[in-house]
C-alpha cells in the first residue's frame, strides 16, 4: 500500500512476507509522448475472442471461396496489430476480470480480481488499489467516460473500468459503486437490472432496498429500458440503459425469435451494441475535454463457454465408454 513509482525509470520494491521470506518486483516506469495526442479514445473489447473466434468470425462475415477466405475483417486491416498475453501472476488461464483490469491498469493481478493487488484478508474490498485510465482521465483532466456491454454491466469487463475488488462476484457493489463514486461514468448501457432495482422488486439480486436506478436519476441521469426508450432520449444528460435483467440476448434470439419466445423473458426491445455505442459517443462528446469509451461484446464469450461445457460433457461419455468397454 502507498507505494509511488515517480519518477520515471527503473523501480525495484521488495515486499517481507515473514519468516525471512520476501518477494522483489521489478518495474519500468515510462512518461511516453505520443507525436499526436487524441483527444478521445473507443476501446473496443471482443470479450473471449481469441484467434479462433476471429477465424470463425472472418469465415461467417466474408465468406470461402475455393479455400480461401473472401475479405479480411475490418480490424485485421487498420496499420498495426499486435499479440499480447492476458496471464495473470496467479495463473496461466486468466479470466475477464484479471485481463480487462490489465487493460485497465496497465498492472496484472489474479484471476477474479480487478483493479487491486491481491491480499489475503478475507474481505474481498480491501486489498490494496491501483487507479483505472478511465479514473485517472476523469480525475486528472476532467474527461468523461462511460461503458457499454451486451452482458451485465456489472459483469467483469465493464466493472473493471472503474471497480477495486477481489473478489468479481461482488456485482452489487459494483452497481452501487457506479453512482457512489466522485467522478461517476457518464454512460452505463447494457444489461444487469437485477442488482440495481431493490430486493422487493421480483428478480432483483440486492440484498438491500436501494434502488440504484432511482438514485442515478436523483443524481441527473437519463434512464432507458427498452431501445424505444433510449432512441427518444437527447444527449444532454447521462445516461443509465439497463435492457435486460442480466445478460442481454444475442442477436439471433432477440432479432429473429417470436416477441413472445420464452427466451427473451419479456425483455422484447433490445438493442445491439452499435446503437448502444452510438448513442454512448453522442453524449460522451459533449465534453470539450474528451472521452474515453469502453464497448464491450460480451457475448462471444458466453456464447463460447456453452461449448466449454458442451465438450467436458462429451469427453466425460466418451471416457465412460472407454471403462465400460474394458
Amino acid at each position: 500500500k502507498n507505494v509511488d513509482l515517480d519518477p520515471t525509470g527503473g523501480k525495484m520494491i521488495t515486499a517481507p512476507a515473514g519468516r525471512g521470506l520476501s518477494k522483489t518486483a521489478r518495474y519500468q516506469v515510462v512518461q511516453e509522448k505520443a507525436k499526436k495526442r487524441a483527444k478521445n479514445v473507443i476501446l473496443f473489447i471482443g470479450d473471449g475472442m481469441s484467434m479462433q473466434a476471429k477465424e470463425l468470425g472472418r469465415i461467417l462475415s466474408k465468406g470461402l471461396s475455393d479455400g480461401k477466405f473472401n475479405d479480411l475483417l475490418a480490424m485485421e486491416k487498420m496499420p498495426n496489430m499486435a499479440l499480447v498475453t492476458t496471464s495473470g501472476y496467479d495463473s496461466i488461464v486468466t479470466d475477464s476480470a484479471n485481463s480487462m483490469s490489465a487493460y485497465m491498469t496497465g498492472n496484472k493481478s489474479v484471476v477474479n480480481a480487478m483493479g487491486v493487488y491481491e491480499n489475503k484478508t478475507k474481505d474481498p474490498l480491501d486489498d490494496p488499489k491501483v487507479e483505472t485510465v478511465a479514473e485517472i482521465l476523469s480525475r486528472s483532466k476532467n474527461m468523461s467516460y462511460g461503458m457499454v456491454s451486451t452482458a451485465s454491466v456489472t459483469d467483469a469487463t465493464p466493472a473493471a473500468v472503474t471497480a477495486h475488488t477481489r473478489r468479481r462476484a461482488e456485482q452489487k457493489y459494483v452497481a452501487a459503486d457506479f453512482v457512489n463514486r466522485n467522478n461517476p461514468p457518464s454512460v452505463v448501457m447494457g444489461g444487469g437490472a437485477q442488482f440495481f432495482l431493490p430486493l422487493a422488486t421480483p428478480g432483483s439480486k440486492r440484498k438491500d432496498n436501494r434502488n440504484l436506478i432511482q438514485e442515478f436519476e436523483n443524481k441527473g441521469y437519463a434512464f432507458a429500458g427498452t431501445k424505444a426508450e433510449l432512441n427518444s432520449l437527447g444527449s444532454d444528460k447521462p445516461i443509465l440503459g439497463l435492457f435486460t435483467m442480466n445478460h442481454m440476448n444475442v442477436y439471433m434470439d432477440r432479432e429473429l425469435l417470436p416477441k413472445n419466445s420464452k427466451v427473451l423473458k419479456g425483455f422484447t426491445d433490445q438493442l445491439g451494441l452499435l446503437d448502444m455505442t452510438k448513442k454512448a459517443v453522442s453524449v460522451l462528446e459533449k465534453n470539450p475535454n474528451g472521452f474515453f469509451l469502453m464497448s464491450e461484446g460480451g457475448s462471444i464469450d458466453k456464447q463460447l463457454h456453452t461449448m466449454d461445457w458442451q465438450r467436458s460433457t462429451y469427453d466425460t461419455i466418451e471416457f465412460d465408454k472407454t471403462i465400460e468397454w474394458a
